[in-house]
């Protein structure tokens, strides 16, 4: 496959931007997809090679089932390729308040090598553009990984802020490392730990959850290991140079507990533990308060503050107010501690949405369902009330849980049209992509993306009034994913429900095809994570 150029954003000029970002089949359907260096390896391990995000990987491996993969995971330790995601390294000066302008993390505050779970929002809506972990390590730079299917976004996105920060004089340089020349792998297992102690040469003992350092993995200097994983389980993400990944891949194989991994179990592994997928569970039509990721706006955590805690002992749902709303993990960061510094300069992008519905809560929120014995509950199938009447919302990820022996899954609220004639009262609704008041007034859908400001409009037979907070476009009718859930033995999946819905324990139904099963509200995660942290017991 011919090679092609990442670029960097080292450059100044605004012509040529779009030079600078790697294109891949997800964002232009001309390009054929990405092998990553570990190609040939898959190929020769009889991995069943598939395209997502613009990249071949593989989905499974010989004749082992995603199930039979998963089960290996949770029990033992598996190396997953995740070379496919982008990194970068961000530079300058300038470097931290450059990132903080783009996403929520507090990273002035973050400890020097400590990892982040933050989300880029926009500006205007505060939907999330993508969720990514940052690295703030102490040698100087930031150290990125986001998702591929969001590459060219995310690219173009830093790329042109970078480019107005240097215009203005500041300081900052930021680096995309290519497949070709930085592999990345998911080391993901209660057994991590073991494997790897053998292998490197620091103290894995002392590498908490959400901590990074430069290690000697094998014979392979330079490795960035990062202890963190989209499982649920304790594990690292080892980035290391592409020429020596399929070299360190056979090291980490020559333990009898560890085995290759593909798609197909990552993504029921992250399901089971209640993480969000981007795309799927998460999007530009979602604010982080909305997909109960309220923790990754200015908190995080350090070594000297309290005891650790994760998110899903803070707090389940009951009331749509903040503390109503649990923070569930989409790639790690469930440890954090109250620093609201973000909160209170409110400067990060989407702010005045986000720090909105922070004080009087969203109109719907992410959670977790168990279905009744059935079929599995896919994406597409819309959620109903326990008679099966009124639509509340939609299923977004689901499938079977072999543990539980039940279905589970999200859901997603739909799109609430005003159907009626008249309504009495309003506020933001984020639906109609607008803040609508009306008080006794015929009303009309607009279509108008946000105004600040409005009066009678003779046009619309409406008195239409707009806030400055902007609401987003719900198009949710479909599950956006789903699977099942080995560990569990039940049916899962995920998705957004309006507030009143959310109670733990509440009872809704599912529609599967032509049948309608029964469904009750439960925590997230569906596992409870077994991220390690130093001094407690991580069994």
């Amino acid at each position: 496959m011919p090679a092609r150029n990442f670029g960097s954003c080292t450059n100044n000029s605004k012509e040529d931007c779009d030079d600078r970002c790697y294109s891949t089949q997800s964002d232009r359907a001309v390009d054929e997809p990405f092998k990553t260096s570990l190609y040939d390896f898959h190929v020769k391990c009889s991995g069943k090679m598939v395209p997502f995000a613009g990249f071949l990987l593989p989905v499974s491996y010989g004749g082992e089932s995603i199930a039979a993969s998963h089960l290996h995971t949770r029990k033992h330790c598996s190396v997953f390729d995740v070379s496919h995601m982008l990194q970068t390294e961000i530079r300058g000066r300038d470097r931290l308040k450059f990132l903080e302008s783009l996403c929520t993390a507090d990273l002035e505050n973050l400890e020097a090598n400590k990892s982040v779970l933050t989300v880029f929002t926009d500006s205007i809506t505060g939907g999330i553009l993508d969720d990514l972990v940052v690295t703030k390590t102490a040698l100087g730079y930031l150290h990125v990984v986001s998702n591929a299917s969001r590459r060219y976004q995310d690219q173009l996105l830093m790329i042109k802020a970078q480019d107005t920060w240097r215009s203005s004089g500041k300081d900052v340089q930021c680096q995309f490392l290519p497949p070709e020349e930085r592999a990345l792998l998911a080391v993901q297992g209660p057994e991590t730990a073991q494997v790897l102690n053998s292998l490197v040469d620091v103290d894995i003992e002392q590498l908490p959850f959400m901590t990074s350092t430069l290690a000697t993995v094998g014979d392979v200097p330079r490795c960035r290991v990062t202890r963190c994983g989209y499982t649920g389980e304790d594990g690292v993400e080892i980035s290391v140079r592409a020429d020596k990944a399929e070299h360190l891949t056979g090291l980490l194989l020559e333990s009898p507990v560890v085995k290759m991994a593909g798609l197909g179990a990552r993504d029921t592994l992250r399901l089971e533990a209640g993480m969000c997928l981007h795309g799927s569970d998460i999007d530009h039509t979602t604010t982080p308060v909305e997909a109960g990721l309220s923790f990754v706006i200015g908190k995080f955590m350090t070594s000297h503050k309290g005891e650790w805690k994760t998110i899903m002992e803070k707090t389940t749902l009951s009331t749509p107010n903040q503390d109503s709303i649990p923070d569930l993990p989409v790639i790690g960061s469930l440890v954090y501690c109250e620093t609201k510094r973000r909160r209170e300069s409110a400067d990060f992008p989407g702010s005045k949405v986000i720090l909105h519905q922070l004080k009087h809560g969203p109109s719907r929120c992410r959670v977790g369902l168990r279905a009744s014995p059935g079929p599995p509950v896919r994406a597409g199938a819309r959620i109903l009330t326990a008679e099966g009447d009124d639509v509340v919302g939609y299923v977004t990820n689901g499938g079977p849980s072999s543990s539980l022996v039940t279905n589970i899954f999200f859901n997603i609220q739909p799109c609430l049209f005003v159907s009626c004639r008249y309504v009495t009262n309003g506020g933001p609704s984020s639906s109609l992509v607008t803040n609508i008041f009306f008080n006794i007034q015929p009303c009309l859908f607009v279509s108008c993306r946000y105004v600040t400001n409005g009066d009678p409009s003779s046009s619309l037979v409406a008195n239409i009034f707009f806030t400055i907070h902007p609401c987003l476009f719900v198009s949710c009718r479909y599950v956006t994913s789903g699977g099942p859930s080995p560990s569990l033995g039940v049916n899962i999946a995920m998705g957004y429900v309006q507030m009143e819905c959310s109670r733990v324990g509440s009872n809704l139904s599912v529609k599967v095809r032509d049948k309608t099963v029964g469904a009750t509200v439960c925590k997230l995660p569906f596992l409870r994570p077994k991220f390690y942290q130093p001094g407690k017991n991580n069994k």
